[in-house]
């Protein structure tokens, strides 16, 4: 039987961004314990926010969040 690559796996990722592994230096444990959820989805939720802030900034960009419509067109 010839060799084929697994096709799923390319297309999977191809355009995407990798997993940090385990053994990634950079990879830092942290305990569930010191954890908090909380915490970790306000920040998602900042960083996203000052992604989209900066594409409006930018301006390369024509949609805008829900919400934030109304005050720009006002501007």
């Amino acid at each position: 039987m010839p060799y084929r690559p697994n096709v799923r796996n390319a297309q999977r990722e191809k355009g995407r961004t990798k997993v940090k592994s385990l053994l990634d230096p950079s990879f830092r444990y942290t305990k569930s314990i010191d954890t908090d959820i909380r915490k970790t989805f306000a920040r998602i939720r900042r960083e996203q926010q000052r992604q989209i802030r900066a594409q409006a900034v930018d301006g390369s960009t024509n949609v805008l969040p829900l919400g934030q419509h109304k005050a720009r067109a006002a501007a």
